[in-house]
């Protein structure tokens, strides 16, 4: 229901006409967004969050909650064996390289999920955020950068939104200039609504 009302109002978003920022992230092509490799040198290291942020259905895994093959810092303890979801998927950081070392998941307490295609009521940037350092987001050198994102996914070829995700009880729409938060337990307010779709009026 929430997925649903949240495409929407995105895809009203998508046709509106937009200042331009004054700089974007530092992607060369849109292609750069559906890329999937990662990238020689940005190694997971000791980084283990994504491992307890997001839900693995194929083990039981919840979301939000340390898996129970992981070992904290160190690393998968069934790597070789380890779900298909889990060898085929690699955080932002490591696929993205116009993402800085400031997107480091160990050290911003942020995993980003990217989910970027060619359909724009699908593609996202997921943006997954430590419940134990909730407003890590909010900081500056994060958000500046998550507010120029969502202008490129407004204004670019390659339509998508930027979603903050927290718990996965909480979330916002980051737009150019603002962010809007729902709840998916509860409808849309209108106000909310129209501060989503309509945020230059």
């Amino acid at each position: 229901m929430w997925d649903a009302h949240c495409h929407r109002l995105c895809s009203r978003l998508s046709v509106m006409t937009l200042t331009r920022a004054s700089r974007f992230p530092n992607f060369r092509h849109e292609a750069d967004l559906l890329a999937a490799v990662a990238i020689p040198g940005r190694e997971c290291g000791s980084c283990t969050l994504c491992c307890k942020l997001f839900a693995v259905p194929a083990i039981d895994k919840p979301a939000g909650q340390w898996c129970q093959h992981c070992t904290p810092g160190k690393g998968c303890n069934i790597y070789r064996d380890r779900p298909g979801v889990c060898q085929a998927w690699n955080c932002g950081w490591r696929i993205w390289r116009w993402l800085g070392e400031e997107w480091y998941p160990l050290r911003s307490k942020i995993v980003i999920n990217p989910n970027v295609s060619s359909d724009p009521d699908q593609s996202a940037i997921d943006v997954h955020v430590d419940p134990a350092y909730r407003d890590q987001w909010r900081k500056p050198e994060y958000l500046s950068q998550l507010r120029l994102l969502a202008r490129r996914g407004l204004e670019g070829e390659l339509k998508f939104r930027v979603i903050i995700n927290i718990d996965g009880l909480r979330k916002w729409i980051v737009l150019p200039n603002k962010e809007v938060e729902f709840n998916r337990f509860q409808k849309v307010a209108k106000a909310a609504e129209h501060q989503a779709t309509c945020w230059l009026c």
